[in-house]
């Protein structure tokens, strides 16, 4: 049985395989990361091989030894690649000072990079619950994302802008709400409702969001109701 792991070819004298560049490209890389994303996408990370792998790209094993030592190296490639998409695009907000706009803002950015990227995150959710490596990189990658809200919160409450709440506990609240419901909707197509847009789905997170944090308070543009009718 052919192992998943090997030696890093580069360290091999005289780089003896023929299907291994000197220097590496670029363009030989991305061709395995793209195999194996349609890899994982069908079979799943667990049941994938290397050989499926490449197979698929049409290149040597010593070739795909020599850009990765094994199949979760290529995996955590193509997670941090997506994931390095999803928390710029978050970052993208609009000039407005109105806090609901730029909730929605975030929360549309990041629905749109998780429906992209929708198989490599579903592997990742599910890899990560059997796999320490794999949780370890959901928990630093999701982190990444939490920090800057929970830093939001912090100075809104000391600036006096909202009303006393802990704000880790917000933070990873309101942040896992969106995880977990973009990973049911996109990542499982569990909502079962192919009318629903990423945007009307954007805007009804965003209006829990707001009001987890600024209560009753309306928003411009606002059309529903405070509770109580006021």
């Amino acid at each position: 049985m052919k192992s998943d792991s090997q030696p890093d070819p580069r360290q091999a004298n005289g780089h003896s395989d023929p299907g291994v560049a000197p220097y590496g490209s670029a363009e030989t890389r991305l061709k395995i990361l793209d195999a194996a994303r349609t890899i994982f996408a069908g079979r799943g990370f667990v049941d994938a091989t290397i050989d499926d792998i490449v197979t698929r790209c049409e290149v040597s094993r010593g070739t795909f030894y020599y850009y990765f030592k094994n199949k979760g190296d290529v995996f955590e490639a193509l997670v941090r690649m997506s994931c390095s998409e999803l928390l710029e695009q978050t970052k993208i907000l609009p000039a407005s000072d109105d806090p609901f706009t730029r909730i929605e803002a975030r929360n549309l950015g990041y629905l749109r990079v998780f429906a992209a990227y929708k198989d490599i995150f579903r592997n990742l959710f599910q890899v990560a619950t059997i796999e320490p490596r794999f949780a370890a990189l959901q928990h630093e990658l999701r982190m990444s994302f939490l920090m800057p809200i929970q830093k939001s919160l912090e100075r809104n409450l000391q600036a006096g802008r909202i009303s006393k709440l802990n704000p880790r506990i917000v933070a990873f609240g309101l942040g896992g709400m969106l995880d977990w419901f973009a990973y049911v909707w996109l990542g499982l197509d569990l909502l079962d409702d192919p009318r629903v847009t990423i945007e009307e789905a954007a805007h009804e997170l965003s209006e829990l969001w707001y009001h987890a944090i600024y209560g009753s308070r309306r928003h411009p543009g606002c059309t529903r109701e405070p509770l109580g009718g006021r």
